[in-house]
């Protein structure tokens, strides 16, 4: 409905009216700028959450759905239950929002769990591997050892065949 029909239904009478007396209920002539004042006061409360709701809206991108749900802009209950719901929405809020963060602590926990047993099988496998390793270590000691017990036996052998072929041959003794 336009502003003017507004207007002219606020200024009409009613069947109620018609009994009553006719200077309570609709405005003297030429107030017409009276009675669309009086029916915009009953259309402001609508006007005023239309306009928060656009104005949220814009903020929506930014805004959870649960911080949306439990602003004021939705909430048309008078002012005492308005703050009782609105703390009841904040608590549920809350609420969703620790069991979130309780969730997530608990996919945590599960992988550091797994972090944790997958790193005592690494440390098996680490025991076993320092165990050969510290094996390879005392054979690598040894090798000097072997080299110069190695040479040695080739320096003998040289000398036993020098002393052979030094030697002067017997009869009984066949080259």
């Amino acid at each position: 409905l336009s502003q003017s029909a507004l207007g002219r239904h606020a200024s009409a009478p009613t069947a109620e009216s018609s009994s009553s007396s006719l200077t309570t209920s609709r405005p003297p002539s030429g107030d017409l700028a009276h009675a669309e004042s009086d029916v915009l006061s009953l259309r402001r409360p609508l006007v005023e959450r239309l306009r928060k709701t656009a104005s949220v809206m814009v903020d929506c991108a930014t805004a959870s759905v649960d911080a949306l749900a439990a602003s004021d802009i939705f909430c048309s209950a008078a002012e005492g239950e308005r703050d009782e719901v609105r703390t009841i929405r904040q608590l549920i809020h809350r609420v969703q929002e620790l069991t979130a963060e309780r969730d997530e602590a608990l996919e945590k926990v599960a992988q550091l769990q797994k972090t944790v047993s997958s790193q005592e099988a690494a440390s098996g496998v680490e025991g076993a591997v320092r165990t050969e390793n510290a094996a390879l270590r005392a054979e690598n000691a040894n090798m000097f050892t072997l080299l110069e017990e190695n040479s040695e036996l080739r320096a003998r052998v040289e000398t036993l065949q020098l002393q052979l072929e030094c030697r002067p041959f017997t009869e009984d003794e066949e080259p």
